[in-house]
């Protein structure tokens, strides 16, 4: 058993290897999302809301011990998502290991963290990396029968954070009410209840959500379907090609994908989830690859389970290995926006020497 559970010390070093290494192609506030987690923890320490409608408020309670206890500096915050990233690795092999053999498990908290979108996204302030951890940890819980509370509060986080939380929760909900398990569900239930309004005294709830249905839906309705299906399409292979870590090998990804979807049945929980989510980018305005972290190891897991050990060691292992492979490149990249403007950079820069420590600036 103690031989098992280092199984999972690779895939951490190698997590924190690439980390480590693409240190340098992320800052906080490259994506302006970040700094506005940032500025929403920090009017919430002044006891203040911050008037941001775009952004859950979630992330900001997340960061708040970092913002707290280090003010000034942005060091800590991407420190404290780093050690984030890696208990999602622990949380994932967990999780693993409840439907595949030992190995596989492990390799499947490798193929969370060993992509270069992980480790990019791994040390930044923000939500992916969160949600990422909470998806596979709010499972993990129910599969063992959790205490009530303690699943409730934290999907009350997950949709703090995510607006796919809401879906995490009702697939949560949803097994309890199958099994009439009334109970627990009003336990989940109100502590659920009880997160959403600490965060509405908190942040106005109501109007973040509303904007974001309003911004987020409706692709539909704004373009022919030819248009929508012309956008979408090469978008998504082009997120599934960061997973494999190579984009010309988009399909294989794409058929790993369709594997894991099409095997949702064999565990209902993980697969409804699954489905759910994939169901609500279909309506979303548009796609990233950072959209796709949080389900890629699940559907990896829907696509190992009750396949030969052998088999499933060899596809995760490979996926590991060509990401590896890729290390010496991205640690030579000097900036993440390299394609941008030098005079673009010469204004962050001039920000850079003359603004006061490390401070956050946002771009509306």
């Amino acid at each position: 058993m103690t031989g098992q559970r280092l199984l999972i010390v690779p895939m951490l070093l190698l997590a924190l290897l690439g980390m480590a290494a693409c240190w340098h192609l992320t800052t906080v506030g490259a994506f302006n999302d970040d700094a506005c987690y940032i500025l929403q923890a920090r009017h919430l320490l002044d006891g203040v809301d911050y008037g941001d409608l775009w952004h859950l408020p979630g992330q900001a309670f997340v960061l708040l011990p970092a913002v707290a206890l280090f003010p000034d500096s942005l060091t800590a915050i991407r420190v404290e998502e780093l050690c984030i990233t890696l208990a999602a690795v622990v949380t994932w092999w967990q999780l693993g290991r409840q439907f595949l053999d030992p190995v596989s498990a492990a390799l499947l908290g490798g193929a969370f963290a060993c992509t270069p979108l992980a480790w990019k996204f791994g040390t930044t302030a923000m939500s992916d990396a969160t949600f990422a951890w909470l998806v596979p940890l709010l499972l993990l819980l129910q599969i063992r029968r959790s205490p009530a509370v303690i699943l409730g509060l934290g999907a009350g986080l997950a949709i703090l954070c995510r607006a796919p939380g809401v879906l995490l929760a009702a697939v949560l909900i949803g097994r309890d009410v199958y099994r009439q398990e009334w109970r627990r569900v009003s336990v989940v239930i109100a502590s659920l209840l009880a997160v959403l309004l600490v965060g509405q005294a908190c942040f106005n709830l109501v109007d973040r959500f509303g904007v974001l249905t309003q911004a987020g839906s409706g692709s539909l309705a704004r373009a022919t379907l030819s248009a929508y299906v012309a956008a979408w399409g090469p978008a998504m292979a082009a997120a599934l090609g960061e997973f494999v870590g190579y984009p010309s090998l988009w399909a294989v990804a794409a058929g790993l994908f369709l594997a894991g979807l099409a095997s949702a049945r064999r565990i209902p929980l993980l697969g409804a989830f699954a489905w759910l989510y994939m169901a609500l980018l279909l309506g979303w305005a548009f796609v990233e690859p950072r959209f796709l972290w949080p389900v890629w190891p699940l559907v990896l897991l829907l696509a190992a389970y009750r396949r030969p050990p052998r088999l499933t060691m060899s596809i995760l292992g490979l996926l590991v290995i060509l990401n590896v492979l890729q290390l010496p490149a991205l640690y030579r990249v000097d900036r993440q926006y390299a394609a941008i403007e030098p005079r673009r950079w010469a204004s962050l820069d001039w920000l850079a020497q003359h603004a006061r420590g490390e401070r956050v600036v946002t771009a509306g």
